[in-house]
């Protein structure tokens, strides 16, 4: 995927300079001070990836070129990262990301577990996306936190987490999108 292709949820920017958006404000969320960007290298046709050490963990983030993605009638498969994978989607590309409870720690049918740590799958029209429900909780809750979002779909149903509180099963385009327009709702993050 090239530099220019944007993925639309901040207008002129590249998809690859989202990512990094998308990672500088995540570090406050994750309390995670000491990233840094180790590599930049496309991992597959659909995908174009940003390699990043946080706290000492190799990272992959996956930003996904949507134009590619709706066009694409195989399963996307998108490789396990070593800590966590985070897909950066733009409301504007209409796409209805389903998250699945398993990104608030509840059991689902189909839902993944690998070292540890139980997979949300996201429900794309090219395939699914899977992403580690413990890395993006927070995000999820400090965005649902600062108030509905511009598409009332996102907040139709809520689920519960572990503590017993309920949140929107967000659609994660709609989600990522608002965070990347109001970061601050993340700033208070607890270390």
């Amino acid at each position: 995927m090239s530099d220019v292709v944007t993925s639309g949820a901040v207008p002129g920017m590249s998809a690859r300079e989202e990512l990094v958006l998308m990672l500088n404000e995540y570090q406050r969320l994750a309390g995670a001070r000491t990233a840094q960007r180790v590599s930049v290298r496309p991992v597959d046709p659909m995908l174009d990836a940003v390699g990043v050490r946080i706290s000492g963990t190799d990272c992959l983030i996956a930003t996904i070129d949507l134009v590619a993605l709706t066009r694409s009638s195989a399963l996307l498969e998108v490789p396990w990262a070593p800590a966590w994978m985070l897909g950066l989607l733009a409301a504007n590309e209409r796409l209805v990301c389903a998250v699945q409870p398993a990104m608030f720690g509840l059991p689902v049918s189909g839902a993944e577990t690998l070292h540890g740590c139980n997979w949300a799958v996201i429900r794309l029209p090219g395939g699914q996306l899977a992403l580690p429900v413990e890395r993006v909780h927070g995000i999820v809750r400090h965005v649902a936190a600062s108030g509905p979002l511009d598409d009332p779909r996102a907040c139709s149903r809520k689920v519960q987490d572990r503590d017993g509180t309920a949140w929107p099963l967000l659609d994660m385009d709609a989600l990522l999108q608002r965070y990347l327009q109001h970061p601050s709702v993340c700033a208070d993050e607890p270390e």
